[in-house]
């Protein structure tokens, strides 16, 4: 064991080899006011936020007063592959940035109340709701959240209606007015 500074300038591993610093279980520190320079490609450094952005294709019919999954074709973003069957399957345990938006193709009836869920295994966790009385297309977005999620949780998209029949959504994406859902790891 002999502690002491090492001065070089360069370090340059035998060929076909590649250059180790420490052993396993070590603490390399970087000191503070150090910079450190990358001018090749930075592997496991970090994290990098992923998820993904999907939203409905068609218009969709909802039943009266039912919980109804909402159908979500057109993957706009799935950047780890976790996002089928119109639900979002966690890989990674972290926290989790959550949002949505359905669009109604403007209904008409007085004091019918919409309500839009993000779902997590099969249970409503974040919800909005809203009365509307006119013919025309209302955006119910559900404001985004952080939420923590574990491996094997699942996200899906669900609406609700008590108009008394039959009401549509529009499946028009992510154009503004569209339906869709959005999931995004952020820790």
């Amino acid at each position: 064991n002999i502690m002491g500074t090492l001065f070089v300038d360069k370090l340059d591993p035998q060929s076909g080899t590649s250059l180790e610093l420490g052993s396993s279980g070590d603490t390399i520190t970087i000191p503070s006011g150090a910079t450190i320079v990358n001018s090749g490609t930075a592997t496991n450094f970090g994290f990098t936020p992923y998820g993904a952005c999907v939203g409905a294709v068609s218009d969709q019919v909802i039943s009266d007063s039912t919980w109804t999954k909402v159908a979500l074709a057109d993957e706009f973003v799935d950047t780890n592959g976790e996002f089928a069957s119109d639900k979002y399957t966690v890989t990674t345990a972290g926290t989790y940035q959550l949002s949505a938006q359905v669009y109604e193709n403007g209904e008409s009836g007085s004091n019918v109340g919409w309500s839009v869920g993000i779902y997590k295994n099969g249970t409503i966790l974040l919800r909005q709701a809203q009365t509307t009385d006119y013919a025309v297309g209302y955006t119910f977005p559900v404001a985004s959240a952080l939420v923590p999620l574990s491996a094997n949780d699942y996200i899906e998209l669900y609406v609700f209606h008590n108009k008394g029949s039959n009401a549509s959504i529009n499946g028009t994406g992510m154009t503004g007015d569209g339906t869709y859902l959005s999931v995004l790891r952020v820790r």
